[in-house]
C-alpha cells in the first residue's frame, strides 16, 4: 500500500512541474481542436452510409463533450487521488494549485496560445483547401480505372490529326490505287478492278485537301494508261502540272481545250446521231419544256429545230445561217425567224465564243476521237461566265452520250470539279450505266447543299442530288464547313456503342472544397464513327474516306510533287471559215456579202420578233 501511495505522489508531482506549460498547452489544443470540429461539422444526408461514415458522423458530434468530459473527470480523479496520498489535506487543496499553475501559463502564454490557436485553424484549412485537393487529383491520377471511352469534344477534336507531310508515289502499287494514309500512317488502297466500279464523290471547302486528293488520283490513272478528262471551271493550275508531268513521264500527250478562248475549237452539236444532236441542242438552248407558260413558244423554236436538221451540216456557223432565213424555202423563211427567235438567239450567244466556232488554224477538239483513243484531256472552263460554263455543259452532255452509246476501248476516268456548275439530269440518270461503259467519275464540290444551289433553276434539284449521292460509293470528305454536310459526312460512316462515364460523384466539404467520393456510374452511348466535330474540326489535307462495304476511315493526303511549272498553251488568234452556203439555195458569193446578208438579217430580227405572237395566233386557227 505504501508503494501505491508512492508512485502516486511521484505522479501527482509529475503533473505539478508540468503543467506550466506542456499539460495547458495540450488541454488548450485539445479543447480547440475538438471545439472546431464539432462546431464545424457537417451532417451527411447520404441514404447509404458506411462503417467509416457512421463512426466519422458519431465522432465528430461528441468529440468536444468528450474532451470536456475528460477534463472534469481528470480534475476530479487527480482531486480524489490528493485526498489519499495528503489526508490531513483540505480536498481541493491540489486542485486549487493545478489552476493556480493553469492560471500562471495563461497568463505567461496567453499571446503565445493565440498563435497556436490562429495556426492550427490556418493549418486544417490549408489541409482542406490546398492538400487535400492535390492528393484527390494524384489519387485519381493513379487510380486503377475501368476501361471506358469518352464522347467527342470539340476541344479535343482541334488538336488532333495533324497534316502529314509524304510523298503519294512511295505508296503506288500495281493493281491498286492509292488514296492516302489513315490515321496510324497506313496506306489505304482500293482495287483498281473496284474503283473501275464505283462512281466517288469528293467534298470540302478551297484549300482544305480536296484538290490534292484529286490529283493523287489523277496522276495514278494517267500512268495506268487509263483515258482521264479533268473539268475543270475554276481553273487549277497544278492539277494540270500534274497531269503533264504525269503524260511526260509515261511519254503520253496531253489534249487541251479552253473554252474561253486561248486554245483549241469544239464543234458541239457535229458529232453523235441525229437524235443526239437534235436532243443536245435543245438542252443547250433551253426549249425543253419546264411546265410554264412558255412551254408553248418552246414547242414553236422545236418545230423550227426539226425542220432545219435535215439541212444543217451540224456547225455553229450554217445553222445560224439557216435560222437567219438563208436556204430556207420563201414560203417557211418568215415562219423560220420568227417562231425560232430563241432558238436564232441562242445559237448567236454561243458563236460569240470562238471555241465553239470553225477555225482553220486552231485544234480541233472531237470528243468521240479523244473518247475512243484513250486521251488524256484537260478542258478549261470558267465559273464566273454563263456562256463558257453553258458550253461546258454541252460538252459534257456529248460525253455522256458517247459514253453511253458504246462500251469504251478502255477505262476513262472523267473527274468534274465544282460539279454544282454542271449538275443536269443526265448526269444524275446516267451514272450508274456508265460504270458498265468502262467510265467511272470523280465528282468534286463543296458541300452537300451545293448540289440543291445550281445556277439553272429549271432543274429538280432534289432528284438529281439523290442520284448523285446513291451512285457515288467512294467518298472523301474534308472539312465541312456547315453542320448539315459534316453531320451527313458523319451519318454515313455509321454508329458504334461507347462506353462511357455518365455520372461521377462529389461531395462539398465544410471548407468549399468538393472531394471525389469514387462513385461512379458507367453507361453505353451511340455516337457516329468518325464524329460530327472531328469533320467540322479537320485540319488541311485531313478527312473521312467512306467505301461502301468497309468501315470509314480518317484520310491524310499529301501532294504530288512537281518538277517544273509550265504555261497553259495558246494558240494564235482563230482564223474562222467562211460561213457555208445554204444546202438548196444559190451559194453565197463572197465573204463580204455573208457577212452583210448575216448583218442584214440580224436588222430585221427586232421586226420579226413583233410578228412572233400574230404569226402563232395565225397557226393555232389553221389547226
Amino acid at each position: 500500500m505504501m508503494d501505491n501511495i508512492y508512485n502516486w505522489s511521484v505522479l501527482l508531482t509529475n503533473i505539478e512541474n508540468n503543467i506550466n506549460p506542456w499539460i495547458t498547452l495540450f488541454s488548450f489544443i485539445a479543447l480547440s481542436v475538438s471545439g472546431w470540429i464539432s462546431l464545424m461539422g457537417i451532417v451527411d444526408s447520404k441514404d447509404e452510409k458506411k462503417g467509416i461514415d457512421v463512426f466519422l458522423e458519431h465522432f465528430r458530434q461528441r468529440v468536444f463533450i468528450a474532451v470536456i468530459l475528460l477534463h472534469f473527470l481528470g480534475l476530479l480523479g487527480l482531486s480524489l487521488l490528493a485526498k489519499i496520498v495528503y489526508p490531513e489535506r483540505d480536498a481541493f487543496f491540489y486542485l486549487n494549485i493545478i489552476i493556480d499553475e493553469y492560471t500562471t501559463t495563461w497568463e505567461m502564454f496567453w499571446f503565445n496560445f493565440l498563435i497556436l490557436f490562429i495556426l492550427s485553424v490556418t493549418f486544417i484549412f490549408f489541409s482542406h483547401r490546398i492538400v487535400k485537393p492535390q492528393y484527390q487529383s494524384f489519387i485519381r491520377r493513379y487510380t486503377i480505372k475501368k476501361s471506358v471511352e469518352k464522347q467527342s469534344d470539340i476541344r479535343d477534336e482541334i488538336l488532333e490529326l495533324n497534316s502529314t507531310d509524304f510523298i503519294p508515289s512511295d505508296y503506288y502499287k500495281d493493281g491498286v490505287f492509292f488514296f492516302g494514309l489513315n490515321e496510324d500512317q497506313e496506306p489505304i488502297y482500293v482495287p483498281d478492278d473496284e474503283f473501275k466500279s464505283k462512281h466517288a464523290k469528293i467534298l470540302g471547302p478551297s484549300q482544305t485537301g480536296k484538290g490534292v486528293g484529286l490529283g493523287v488520283l489523277i496522276d495514278q490513272a494517267i500512268r495506268k494508261g487509263w483515258g482521264v478528262w479533268f473539268n475543270d471551271l475554276k481553273p487549277d493550275d497544278f492539277i494540270y502540272q500534274i497531269m503533264l508531268q504525269a503524260c511526260n513521264d509515261t511519254n503520253r500527250s496531253i489534249k487541251y481545250l479552253d473554252l474561253n478562248g486561248s486554245f483549241g475549237t469544239y464543234e458541239p452539236f457535229q458529232h453523235g446521231t441525229i437524235r443526239q444532236r437534235e436532243e443536245r441542242i435543245k438542252r443547250a438552248c433551253k426549249i425543253l419544256d419546264a411546265g410554264d407558260m412558255a412551254d408553248h413558244y418552246k414547242s414553236g423554236n422545236r418545230s423550227v429545230l426539226d425542220y432545219v436538221m435535215p439541212l444543217w451540216d451540224g456547225t455553229l456557223t450554217h445553222l445560224s445561217t439557216l435560222l437567219h432565213g438563208n436556204g430556207i424555202p420563201d414560203d417557211k423563211k418568215e415562219w423560220v425567224m420568227v417562231v425560232g427567235s430563241t432558238l436564232r438567239d441562242r445559237v448567236t450567244e454561243f458563236l460569240k465564243l470562238d471555241a465553239l466556232k470553225a477555225s482553220t488554224n486552231r485544234t480541233q477538239f472531237t470528243i468521240p476521237e479523244l473518247m475512243d483513243n484513250g486521251d488524256v484531256v484537260y478542258v478549261m472552263g470558267n465559273t464566273a461566265d454563263d456562256l463558257v460554263r453553258s458550253a461546258n455543259l454541252i460538252l459534257l452532255d456529248e460525253f455522256i452520250s458517247y459514253g453511253l452509246s458504246k462500251k469504251q476501248n478502255q477505262q476513262i476516268f472523267m473527274v468534274l470539279d465544282e460539279v454544282r456548275f454542271l449538275v443536269s439530269d443526265k448526269l444524275a440518270n446516267s451514272l450508274a450505266t456508265l460504270l458498265s461503259k468502262h467510265i467511272n467519275m470523280a465528282i468534286s464540290y463543296q458541300a452537300r447543299n451545293d448540289l440543291a444551289n445550281s445556277p439553272d433553276k429549271t432543274l429538280n434539284v432534289g432528284s438529281i442530288s439523290n442520284g448523285i449521292e446513291t451512285n457515288t460509293l467512294l467518298t472523301m470528305s474534308y472539312r465541312g464547313h456547315d453542320e448539315e454536310t459534316a453531320q451527313w459526312i458523319s451519318g454515313m460512316t455509321g454508329t458504334q456503342l461507347k462506353t462511357i462515364t455518365k455520372m461521377e460523384s462529389a461531395e462539398l466539404d465544410r471548407f468549399g472544397t468538393e472531394s471525389w467520393t469514387g462513385n461512379k456510374t458507367y453507361g453505353q452511348q451511340e455516337e457516329y464513327l468518325i464524329p460530327t466535330n472531328r469533320v467540322l474540326s479537320f485540319n488541311k489535307r485531313v478527312g473521312a474516306f467512306i467505301n461502301a462495304g468497309e468501315l470509314a476511315t480518317i484520310i491524310k493526303t499529301c501532294w504530288i510533287p512537281v518538277k517544273e511549272f509550265m504555261p497553259y498553251p495558246t494558240e494564235p488568234s482563230p482564223i474562222f471559215e467562211i460561213d457555208k452556203p445554204a444546202l438548196n439555195n444559190e451559194p453565197v458569193e463572197d465573204e463580204g456579202d455573208a457577212q452583210q446578208e448575216q448583218e442584214d438579217n440580224r436588222q430585221e430580227h427586232a421586226d420579226n420578233d413583233d410578228k412572233a405572237a400574230e404569226l402563232m395566233k395565225l397557226m393555232e386557227n389553221n389547226l
